[in-house]
């Protein structure tokens, strides 16, 4: 999210210093996952729906089949219509992992 204030950065040949501010959100949002210590998942949404919000986000068509597939691989299969506070942290942790995948990112990131 920061500027480079010297050189520049480029990912897979194109220059990220070139790009205007929709563009960078754009790459940002379509090639790079965050998976945060803390959750974050949206409290009036259940399992499934958070995992599926990054696509919604995007405008990119809603794939609930793999989103559903992630849930299972992650151990998930039987809390898919839970909401976070029916969730375990551990459980909670799990479904922003399968968040941070649904968009098939090019680069993840993990906080611990």
């Amino acid at each position: 999210l920061d500027e480079s204030q010297s050189g520049e950065i480029f990912y897979q040949g194109q220059s990220l210093k070139q790009m205007t501010s929709s563009e960078a959100h754009q790459f940002r949002a379509r090639n790079i996952s965050l998976i945060f210590q803390n959750h974050y998942l949206v409290p009036h949404l259940t399992a499934l729906e958070n995992v599926l919000l990054p696509l919604q986000i995007l405008g990119s068509e809603t794939n609930e089949s793999r989103a559903i597939q992630l849930l299972e691989q992650v151990g998930l299969k039987d809390r898919l219509h839970h909401f976070p506070s029916e969730l375990s942290g551990g459980e909670s942790q799990r479904v922003a992992i399968a968040r941070g995948l649904v968009v098939n990112p090019m680069v993840l990131l993990a906080d611990e």
